[in-house]
């Protein structure tokens, strides 16, 4: 063992950068695999931030990566996005990322990933509120979001942030999840070292939203024969594109908590946000814009209590009172707060589209973003009206739960990511009322009379490059027929050049 340990020494440089190994005994291979943490610097290793998020994960469950992106010409460059062409805060719309796995996915993985552009607009605002008073953030928001699949694997999700790094999350078909999280301290270049996990509750969590009780609440084949009844005499909204609007706050134990910096809290929601949009998009067809976000800097201004519903009670009085000129469809705060019974979520029922539209999100863990982007996705369920499943509420795979499962995590259970086709069904009921019409309007917009995206600039637009699929002008924002931020005209304006007035 000893000989064992001295050639692991002699070699551990070998691991670290790339270079012909000679040929060793395959039991000694397995044992470089077991030092890939080796590879990583003792300034990046010994960090508190790594040493405690690499604490938390079980001995095989994670191994140490080192991500690249691949451009034009299969160029291998680092992970950083940023389109220095256009601007140094604008990201490329399209990248793609390899991930050599040799133990925990044992494949090469390859991310082909496009900006979610939904997810933050030009009119998006982000404050903050100190002892000072309230404000801008200090830097602005890079949109650094982005979603997409495995290439290979249609059925795969992916959702990741490159603010700094790669964090996310890869989701398999057969309910595998992996999460992806950047080592602190390195330059995003293409040794920026990675640490590649694979994704399980560590806790319970439950939800403690009030929604219909089993007596109200209609079986799957009565929900089934309803909907398509509903179908024949209202235009079927189900299958185009509906958008949510939605506010996000942090409070103050959630600041404090994290010891989080104003720009990695609002990396921590919106990643969150990110994830739950993909999510949402793929099973449901809604789209999820963050139009307003604040952060407690100084105080709390809620007061929290063990029942998880007092302190709802609470979160949609300030709302109501402070943040009632926003537009919004809907208001979620990241809380650091403790519930009892392992609540860790809950919303206001079936109340989108009003001021009462709130919902409080547990954040457990600074690192743990799926659990908080599952959170997210099972409260604005209850706020759009989608109750609890029953036993008999299945997904497409059958060996797992799914989203609007009452019991959200267990202990060694898997990240879920499919809506039941109860979920589905009530869904499609829900979309037959009027006092869903907000979801109706693209962000920012009054009326869906808006033309934006006819490819016209008309009314109030900016600019109008049509359909997102289809927008080839980098300064124009497809959604909101606006100016990006860094953009001084739209293409088709004259004396435009790359998006400047020349």
């Amino acid at each position: 063992m000893a000989l064992v340990t001295q050639l692991l020494r002699s070699v551990s440089l070998s691991l670290c950068w790339p270079s012909p190994l000679p040929l060793l005994h395959s039991v000694l291979i397995d044992a470089l695999r077991g030092f890939s943490l080796m590879c990583v610097s003792a300034s990046l290793r010994h960090t508190q931030t790594n040493k405690h998020f690499i604490s938390q994960l079980d001995e095989g469950t994670f191994e140490i990566v080192h991500p690249f992106q691949v451009r034009d010409k299969k160029e291998r460059i680092g992970i950083d996005t940023h389109n220095y062409f256009l601007n140094n805060t604008v990201h490329y719309k399209h990248v793609v990322i390899v991930i050599r796995s040799n133990t925990v996915a044992g494949v090469r993985l390859k991310l082909v990933l496009t900006l979610n552009e939904h997810i933050l607009l030009n009119e998006t605002q982000f404050r903050k509120l100190d002892e000072s008073g309230e404000s801008n953030v200090a830097s602005p928001v890079e949109n650094c979001y982005y979603q997409g699949t495995v290439n290979g694997d249609p059925a795969s999700l992916v959702a990741i942030s490159t603010c700094n790094g790669l964090w996310g999350l890869i989701a398999f078909e057969n309910g595998t999840t992996l999460g992806i999280w950047p080592l602190d301290g390195g330059d995003r270049g293409r040794r920026h070292p990675h640490v590649l996990y694979r994704i399980k509750w560590n806790r319970d969590a439950a939800c403690g939203a009030v929604t219909q009780t089993p007596a109200q609440s209609l079986p799957l084949s009565a929900i089934m024969g309803h909907t398509s009844s509903l179908l024949k005499i209202k235009r079927d909204v189900t299958h185009q594109n509906k958008y949510l609007e939605v506010a996000i706050i942090g409070d103050y134990p959630f600041m404090k908590e994290f010891n989080y910096t104003e720009s990695e809290a609002l990396e921590f929601m919106l990643l969150s946000t990110n994830i739950a949009d993909l999510i949402m998009a793929r099973d449901l067809k809604i789209r999820l814009s963050v139009v307003y976000s604040e952060i407690w800097l100084d105080a709390q201004r809620v007061d929290l209590h063990n029942d998880v519903q007092q302190t709802l009670s609470g979160t949609i009085e300030y709302t109501t009172g402070h943040i009632y000129h926003v537009e919004k469809d809907a208001t979620l705060m990241f809380t650091g707060g403790f519930f009892a019974n392992s609540e860790m979520l809950t919303s206001s029922f079936s109340s989108i589209c009003t001021a009462r539209a709130v919902g409080l999100v547990r954040a457990v863990d600074a690192y743990a973003i799926h659990s908080s982007a599952q959170f997210l996705i099972h409260t604005l369920g209850h706020i759009i009206g989608i109750d609890d499943d029953s036993n008999e509420c299945t997904c497409r795979n059958h060996n797992f739960p799914c989203i609007m499962n009452k019991q959200t995590g267990s202990i060694g259970s898997p990240f879920v990511w499919e809506f039941s086709k109860c979920s589905i069904a009530r869904l499609h009921n829900v979309l037959q009322s009027e006092h869903v019409q907000c979801l109706l309007t693209r962000p920012f917009q009054k009326s869906r009379l808006h033309m934006c995206g006819n490819g016209i600039v008309d009314g109030d637009e900016e600019c109008d490059c049509g359909r997102r699929d289809e927008c080839l002008d980098p300064c124009c924002d497809p959604i909101s027929c606006t100016l990006r931020s860094h953009a001084q005209c739209a293409s088709h304006q004259p004396c435009c050049h790359r998006c400047e007035v020349f």
